[in-house]
């Protein structure tokens, strides 16, 4: 009786183990599948009001901009939040053209 309930104790215990692991290996993977698909749905985010704001910008300005599509611009966006994701920095493209702009205090382009 004794041997029957260490095996029966020893097996409930092995399988907690294996589905706690199973679990957590799937939390995993599911929190790493939510985070590539918010990145994918703020660049796409963005990519409209990009164009939006250039649509909005060229006919106040009554000219013409070229505009490319909202894919091209998602694909630029997603690269850069998921190196800012990555790396919490962005491309050097990106910090080299706003250096001046990402060591002011003066995020608000308000005149000083």
């Amino acid at each position: 009786m004794t041997q029957t309930t260490s095996v029966i104790l020893g097996s409930a215990g092995i399988g907690a183990l294996t589905s706690s692991l199973i679990t957590f290996i799937g939390q995993i993977l599911e929190r790493r599948a939510r985070q590539k698909e918010l990145l994918i749905s703020k660049a796409i985010d963005l990519a409209q009001l990009q164009v939006k704001f250039l649509q909005d910008a060229s006919h106040a300005m009554q000219t013409r901009v070229q505009i490319y599509p909202y894919i091209v611009y998602a694909r630029w966006y997603h690269k850069e939040l998921s190196l800012l994701h990555k790396t919490n920095s962005l491309s050097q493209e990106i910090e080299i053209k706003y250096a001046d702009f990402l060591r002011s205090k003066n995020h608000f382009g308000v005149a000083e």
